[in-house]
């Protein structure tokens, strides 16, 4: 049975890992700090790592669909039958005429799936219009947040850097000089 989520195959791009922003945001922490504007970290932290979260998030939960997708396009779509006696496991034949299994919760007795032409058991269940059009609305709007999250910390670092909107440096002396 294939695993739901799949490495990508040689050619195909590998998925950010989690973290690779960090050093972005530690820069403009660095930047704004060694320019006498340290309380800028204040918005630039939170809304950074609030950005590269959904960004990471939402570019992670989009791998289903983007795979689903390939394989409707050059993949080998065929009809499951639901296994004798089982409620949520459906077989499919491949090429070979080798009987594969796959797993879904669906009340029917027939499914359809695609598989990769050249790894048989590497197959997705297909989902209607409605359900693609769903993971594609939530997807975006989590790619829209980390998008607003980071252009927050750019914003936070430009302000901070031209000197406006409060961000200047106030130290409280506790002595005359």
């Amino acid at each position: 049975m294939p695993h739901p989520v799949q490495a990508p195959r040689d050619g195909e791009h590998q998925e950010p890992a989690d973290g690779d922003g960090t050093p972005a945001i530690v820069a403009l922490c660095v930047l704004v700090i060694a320019t006498g504007h340290a309380a800028a970290i204040i918005v630039i932290i939170p809304s950074g790592f609030l950005g590269l979260f959904f960004l990471v998030l939402g570019w992670a939960t989009s791998y289903p669909s983007r795979e689903e997708r390939r394989l409707r396009r050059h993949g080998v779509t065929v009809a499951a039958e639901r296994a004798p006696g089982e409620q949520s496991v459906y077989v499919y034949a491949d090429p070979e005429g080798l009987h594969r299994t796959v797993r879904k919760f669906a009340d029917t007795w027939t499914i359809d799936v695609a598989y990769d032409p050249q790894d048989p058991g590497h197959v997705v269940v297909l989902r209607s219009r409605a359900a693609r059009v769903l993971d594609l609305a939530l997807t975006g709007s989590g790619l829209l947040i980390g998008l607003v999250g980071a252009a927050g910390a750019i914003a936070g670092a430009v302000v901070a850097l031209l000197g406006v909107g409060g961000f200047r440096d106030r130290r409280v002396r506790l002595w005359k000089s």
